[in-house]
């Protein structure tokens, strides 16, 4: 004889810490679920539904936890597995958050929501063909299925099968036709294919509120401009300028994060690079300097350092571990960028420990010849242990390592080769993207008359707004001065301070840095050194 199924016997404090999650009661929820786990620890139903909590109020570390506490009570619950897929991802841990949400979905193959933020991650790792497969078949009619044909539509524009991607973005606008986001990826597509008309008719309803989104306000102004309307066109562009300008405006005109150059000394020259510019090749940042760094940063609560300038790499500073060891000690989140030439077994073994956020590598190519003809001066059989030792010394630790493949002609077989190889040294964290002119120091892509400049972009069609590196960010020279621009100005070009004698809110209110901030609010960069044939504020 079957007996009856005991009942739950946290049920009544579910129930409860459900009404008062839709009723937005969050602390109240938060303790009927905690008295709840009072009685069972371990019951798989409590612990989801608080790392939800968890994961709402931003609180990973937690969700992680209390997903992983549920799975070994309920290790088939795809609930749970998409929570810690969610949980991982946020804390910068695209691989292992890919994987969690394979395994939700192999459990509730179609589940719309994990299908869209696996599908969102694998965007951001440039898996599109994997994202594509993942996506396709997909039915359904709610505002989730929409997103999901809109990252279809994204993925298929970069891939450049423009056909196939308007299908999407047509799709995806049909199931949420009020979706400003929906509308500007499509009013983009018409764009990048010439057709002004229908770009124009999805972003001007997205424009009719006072403080309108930056990027339709921004696609408007360019339909205007090739539909010949330069005067319309540029009011717009002002407008947005002036908008960024005043946002920065509202947090002070600080930045935040803090680029710092360890070392002026580099044992390259990558043709991505403009060290054709350098008047000199030596020189490292002082403990006495980095020290400073910190205290002015403390000064503001700027707690970003990323290890990184327009010249030098920083693991051929002779302190370099110390001073990295000293930021993160005293509770910097610090992200370092090398070109990972520099590494012994010891040093690698050493860096694993020292709790990084990231450690970004540049490297791009696949065999010798398309790797040195790029890196001058590297060995490819080299770089390739270097890179291999350090996936596996970073892998059990939470420090991130993420390698930039910047292809230098731009074409789809160099970066497609590129992934492929990295790939199967078996490294899932790789951004590709296209050189840059170097603030004007590197002749890349295609001369544009209508500016006067170097690049890959489409410069007759694109607008230079507010360069969002500048306002994010300051760079500090080995000596402790600044400069407006930590990514491209190896020579001082751009020196707005001192921090060895100004505090950054000084510097960066100063008359200097407000000056440049002046000139890309009416356009007119032509009196600002390395800004004014940079390519980068373009977009």
């Amino acid at each position: 004889m079957s007996h009856p199924p005991h009942p739950d016997p946290l049920a009544p404090l579910l129930s409860d810490a459900l009404v008062h999650e839709r009723a937005g009661r969050f602390a109240e929820m938060e303790r009927c679920l905690r008295t709840a786990l009072r009685t069972v620890p371990d019951h798989p139903g409590a612990l989801f539904a608080l790392a939800r909590l968890g994961v709402r109020f931003g609180h990973y570390e937690d969700a992680l936890t209390l997903a992983g506490r549920g799975l070994v009570r309920a290790p088939r619950s795809p609930e749970l597995h998409h929570l810690r897929g969610v949980a991982l991802a946020n804390l910068g841990h695209p691989a292992e958050a890919i994987a969690a949400l394979d395994q939700a979905l192999a459990l509730a193959p179609g589940w719309i929501d994990a299908l869209v933020d696996l599908a969102q991650l694998l965007f951001q790792a440039e898996r599109y063909e994997t994202l594509l497969e993942r996506l396709s078949g997909l039915e359904g009619r709610t505002p989730r299925h929409a997103e999901a044909h809109a990252l279809r539509g994204r993925t298929l524009s970069v891939l450049g099968r423009q056909d196939e991607a308007l299908a999407a973005f047509e799709q995806a606008r049909a199931l949420a036709p009020d979706d400003g986001g929906i509308a500007a990826d499509l009013a983009a597509l018409h764009i990048e294919a010439g057709r002004a008309e229908p770009a124009l008719e999805l972003v001007e309803p997205l424009l009719a509120a006072s403080d309108p989104p930056p990027r339709p306000l921004y696609l408007h102004g360019i339909a205007l401009g090739m539909l010949g309307r330069e005067a319309e066109a540029e009011a717009d562009i002002a407008r947005l300028r002036a908008m960024m300008l005043d946002g920065l405006a509202r947090r002070g005109g600080l930045p935040t994060e803090v680029y710092v150059q360890l070392s002026r000394r580099c044992n390259l020259r990558c043709t991505m690079c403009g060290h054709g510019v350098w008047k000199e090749n030596d020189g490292f940042m002082s403990e006495a300097v980095f020290g400073r760094v910190l205290d002015r940063c403390e000064e503001v609560g700027i707690r970003r350092l990323t290890v990184l300038a327009a010249q030098g790499e920083p693991f051929l500073h002779p302190q370099v571990f110390e001073l990295l060891e000293s930021a993160v000690v005293r509770g910097f989140v610090v992200s370092v960028v090398t070109n990972a030439t520099p590494f012994t077994p010891e040093r690698i073994a050493r860096l694993a420990r020292l709790g990084l956020e990231s450690l970004q590598v540049s490297f791009a190519g696949w065999d010798a010849a398309s790797y040195e003809s790029v890196y001058v001066g590297a060995k490819f059989d080299r770089t390739v242990r270097t890179l291999t030792a350090l996936h596996a010394a970073l892998a059990p630790t939470s420090t991130r390592l993420v390698v930039k493949a910047v292809a230098p002609d731009n074409s789809p077989d160099y970066v497609g080769r590129t992934r492929a190889f990295l790939a199967g040294l078996g490294l899932a964290a790789i951004t590709t993207v296209a050189p840059n002119n170097f603030a004007g120091t590197v002749e890349t892509g295609t001369y544009w008359e209508r500016t006067g400049l170097w690049s890959y972009r489409n410069l007759d069609r694109h607008r230079r707004t507010v360069c969002r590196l500048l306002m994010r960010a300051v760079g500090v020279y080995v000596d402790g001065t600044v400069t407006a621009c930590g990514c491209y100005d190896a020579n001082g070009a751009l020196t707005i301070g001192d921090l060895m004698q100004d505090s950054l809110k000084d510097i960066r209110s100063g008359a200097r840095f407000t000056a440049i901030l002046e000139a890309f609010r009416s356009g007119d960069l032509s009196g600002v050194p390395l800004c004014g044939k940079c390519d980068d504020a373009f977009g």
